[in-house]
């Protein structure tokens, strides 16, 4: 039967995550990632590696396993979905109609008024 290994090289790690052996070394440096040491050698808990690769969609909730430091959605339809929310939310409200004042002065409307006091009387 087949164990699985519970710490990592830098090397492995690098190629079982898909993250680079530099940004990995960075992480470690900043304190972000921790390590056990044997002699020289940095070695890194499966358990941490699984943890810098998983993330959390902002839309959906989903924990998703990520090779990519870009990635932020767990799929191109929570992608657009927060994409269409976005521009939504963005949209500025339609302007209301200007509210125009009547003008006396207008021939139509004097044309109506004595139409309509002519039938009035």
């Amino acid at each position: 039967m087949r164990t699985m290994k519970t710490v990592y090289s830098i090397a492995e790690a690098a190629q079982r995550s898909g993250i680079a052996r530099r940004t990995l070394s960075r992480l470690i440096a900043e304190g972000a990632l921790s390590v056990e040491r044997e002699g020289r050698c940095a070695m890194i808990r499966a358990s941490d590696l699984a943890a810098l690769t998983t993330r959390r969609c902002p839309q959906c909730g989903r924990e998703f396993p990520s090779r990519h430091a870009r990635r932020v959605f767990c799929s191109p339809a929570c992608r657009f979905a927060a994409t269409n929310e976005r521009r939504r939310r963005s949209k500025p409200a339609p302007k209301p109609e200007p509210v125009r004042s009547l003008d006396m002065t207008n021939e139509r409307l004097r044309a109506a008024l004595r139409h309509v006091r002519k039938r009035s009387d």
